[in-house]
């Protein structure tokens, strides 16, 4: 993962309740968001395209423990990540606009908000 700029993640993803953490899901494993601390991520941009990856338990001064929070401790310079419940087919569509502005030379600031105008207009 350290070898690429952009890691796209699209996957399955939980924020995890009062006894269960918050974790994401591959094909043949679940990985909770402890066990990315401890991963060497240097990308520049880490994409979550999956349900409440920015959602997790609450801790007084610590915040939510969710998996963007796992990829953040782990070097991820930038987190692209949803607060809610994403559609397979809408979250494509979307980042097909977001990736079409950054190639277009926008910031990852500036491509997700002109992506979610885009994305408003259709």
């Amino acid at each position: 993962m350290s070898n690429y700029s952009i890691l796209h993640l699209s996957t399955h993803a939980a924020s995890g309740d009062t006894e269960t953490p918050a974790s994401i899901k591959f094909y043949d494993q679940e990985i909770l968001y402890s066990e990315l601390y401890n991963l060497d991520i240097n990308s520049n941009l880490v994409v979550l395209s999956a349900c409440e990856t920015g959602i997790g338990k609450l801790y007084k001064s610590e915040g939510a423990m969710s998996i963007a929070r796992g990829f953040q401790f782990a070097g991820a310079q930038n987190l692209l990540f949803s607060l809610w419940k994403v559609n397979d087919y809408t979250t494509s569509v979307f980042m097909d606009y977001f990736y079409k502005n950054i190639k277009n030379g926008e910031s990852y600031f500036e491509a997700n908000n002109k992506a979610k105008l885009d994305f408003l207009k259709t």
